[in-house]
């Protein structure tokens, strides 16, 4: 027999990401439930990737960028056996939020990376097009 048991820390994940388009809809920039849902998901799961990547993603709207690119970083490094979708997933993170420092040479080499595990991406060939404009 099979069982398959709920991950609470996907449900948290699930709610901040609710919460957080609600308040993007609304037009608020401060995202103060979603970003309570996911400490709750990290409580539970402090090295899940993709939850990591969530609360970056947030916080760069908060316009928190090196605190952003910070959890990106550790969201690449986090787990050894992490799926290549995820770690693209922190390398194109990585690389926006350098955009934003404007760490224009780092940023297009971790959105290059991106694309080796991710090709095709279309955020990662937007971004590098933005830095080839910006140049």
């Amino acid at each position: 027999m099979f069982y398959v048991v709920p991950s609470f820390s996907k449900v948290f994940y699930w709610l901040a990401h609710i919460a957080y388009e609600k308040e993007k809809k609304n037009g608020g920039k401060k995202f103060t439930e979603a970003l309570k849902y996911l400490n709750k998901a990290l409580k539970l799961e402090p090295d899940h990737p993709q939850i990591l990547c969530e609360k970056a993603f947030i916080l760069s709207h908060k316009k928190y960028y090196f605190k952003a690119f910070k959890l990106y970083a550790k969201a690449l490094n986090v787990r050894a056996w992490s799926l290549p979708e995820y770690d693209a997933m922190s390398m194109r993170g990585m690389g926006c939020m350098l955009v934003e420092l404007n760490k224009l040479s780092d940023a297009e080499s971790w959105l290059k990376r991106s694309l080796e595990l991710v090709p095709g991406n279309k955020t990662a060939l937007n971004e590098i097009e933005f830095i080839k404009k910006k140049r």
